[in-house]
């Protein structure tokens, strides 16, 4: 019995230490398991974003108006719509001929809608497929024609510029587009528009969730405004989350965005007019990204610097313009204006303000058919001419207030007018106020930096042509908008802004001071900067 016993101990230590060993087994697989699977999430695998939590931190060189997309007029505005929202088309497909190529990373780097495209009926008829596997984030709702429908609908309900763009295109009202199914659309043109698919990938038709605008209009607002420009309603790589206490805009990560997680977790954006003052941030690490750099010495930067900062040449049109008000008398004297256009010291201001780096630009026009140059002799013969040298002339000009470039181009236009006999008055406007009255026309004259989204040459200017409804030469002007459209496949589509650019140069109550080089300050730490073809930055590109 006792033998017996024995054994039985024996068997239950070794059962016991066998239980023992497995256990132990079993909790180090399992740590092995959780070591494993921490060293995969960290490991930066080709074509695969690890899911980290970084932050980018941005210095931007104006106040984030708005988070509609239909109203944003900067490049900043621009660049954060283009992360937020989906355009209804992309650069990518555009190139691809109709058809979208799914890249190693996914679908990050294209935020456009529309998968494919096709052109019918001699290219009068635009059928767009719409993706079926983008979700808008805050509703869970899936995005669809519907919604595309509806943000056009709205475009030319409120009449924004996006309206503008449309027209241009040949696109006059929702009659000329049909939903045809749950992710299909056509458009319909009378005459053939290459211009069309360009213009479906500016940002300025980011698509908004239908259901949810439609929950929070009003009889005074049918279309949202207010709601939509403080309350996020997109579907991109990022979402906008707050503006903060110290006056930071902030947008993360948009973990429904079909494909490739975006590298950064958070994005902040920290306005800083000055841009000395955005480099001196780089330069001591406080910011990773500088945009709008001007006047920028990038070795000279490099050597004052406590670090090494790189910058890249940011290919725009951005141009610094001298805005004049056409419907207030005596701006509409065509004599005044060339006055103006040959007083303005165009070489003085590019030398003190940005030290010579500019585009070889003057006068009205971008493009100018007739460069003007400084000539204050001229300058007073027109005056002359106008009848107000005599009078005397009293202007008020606009500027946007803790804008120092735009102040000292302030005055300097004070001390050169003042020799053809207008006084000047300089008027700071904080960029709300500045903002509000340039769209509702009630500056008398303002300085504004510009950037054209689309570089066809003739819609730059015809934007600028109508965008203030202007009213010279309509009957000429509307008749070359009208053989433009139906000669977008022929030989007179390149002389026809010729022109325009013509009546520009002569007419127009618009003039370009100088189009500066810009920059874009980076750390040399930040994983693959990389500027995108259209110059606004797309987040998700910069972990390449």
């Amino acid at each position: 019995m006792d033998q017996m016993e024995s054994r039985k101990a024996k068997f239950s230590i070794t059962q016991v230490r066998k239980t023992t060993w497995i256990m132990l087994g079993l909790i180090l697989l399992f740590i092995c398991l959780i070591l494993l699977t921490i060293a995969y999430l960290k490991a930066d695998f080709p074509g695969r974003n690890p899911r980290n939590e970084t932050v980018l931190t941005i210095g931007i060189k104006n106040n984030i108006e708005s988070i509609d997309p239909a109203y944003h007029s900067t490049i900043q505005n621009d660049e954060i719509i283009k992360n937020l929202y989906h355009t209804i088309l992309s650069e990518e497909v555009i190139e691809n001929k109709g058809e979208v190529t799914e890249q190693e990373e996914g679908y990050s780097d294209f935020l456009g809608a529309a998968k494919a495209y096709v052109y019918e009926n001699e290219n009068k008829l635009l059928r767009l497929f719409i993706r079926d596997d983008i979700v808008f984030p805050k509703t869970g709702n899936r995005l669809t024609a519907k919604d595309v429908c509806y943000t056009l609908e709205r475009t030319f309900g409120i009449n924004s510029q996006g309206a503008f763009l449309l027209n241009l295109a040949g696109v006059y009202d929702m009659s000329q587009i049909t939903q045809t199914g749950n992710y299909e659309l056509t458009i319909r043109l009378d005459t053939a528009s290459e211009l069309l698919l360009e213009i479906l990938t500016s940002p300025r038709f980011g698509i908004l969730d239908s259901e949810e605008l439609k929950l929070n209009t009003s009889y005074e607002d049918p279309y949202a405004e207010k709601y939509v420009n403080e309350n996020y309603v997109g579907s991109g790589l990022y979402m906008f989350e707050e503006i903060n206490e110290n006056g930071e805009y902030v947008i993360v990560r948009n973990d429904q965005f079909p494909g490739r997680d975006p590298y950064f977790s958070r994005i902040l954006f920290r306005t800083v007019y000055d841009s000395a003052a955005r480099i001196n941030l780089l330069q001591e690490g406080s910011i990773d990204i500088g945009e709008g750099l001007i006047a920028v010495d990038p070795k000279r930067a490099a050597e004052e610097g406590n670090k090494q900062v790189l910058y890249e040449v940011v290919p725009t049109d951005s141009s610094v313009f001298l805005g004049i008000s056409y419907q207030l008398l005596p701006y509409n004297d065509t004599l005044l204006r060339q006055s103006i256009a040959y007083a303005i010291p165009y070489q003085e201001i590019t030398k003190e303000i940005y030290e010579g780096q500019e585009k070889k630009l003057s006068g009205m026009t971008v493009h100018p058919v007739m460069p003007y140059q400084t000539d204050m002799e001229k300058a007073k013969e027109l005056m002359r001419e106008s009848g107000w040298a005599e009078r005397g002339l009293e202007m008020v000009l606009s500027v946007k207030s803790e804008n120092a470039s735009e102040e000292k181009i302030a005055s300097l236009l004070e001390a050169s007018f003042k020799e053809i006999g207008i006084g000047l008055t300089i008027e700071k406007l904080d960029e709300g106020t500045f903002s509000r009255r340039v769209k509702e026309n009630s500056l008398e004259a303002w300085l504004e930096m510009r950037t054209p989204f689309l570089k066809n040459d003739f819609a730059m200017y015809s934007e600028v042509i109508y965008d203030r409804k202007m009213d010279y030469d309509g009957e000429t002007v509307t008749s070359l908008l009208e053989e433009y459209q139906s000669a977008s496949f022929s030989g007179r589509k390149g002389e026809i802004p010729q022109e325009i650019r013509q009546i520009w140069t002569t007419e127009l109550p618009y003039f370009t001071i100088v189009s500066p080089v810009l920059y874009d300050g980076y750390q040399p730490d930040l994983k693959g900067f990389a500027l995108p073809k259209d110059g606004l930055l797309n987040y998700g590109k910069l972990s390449k």
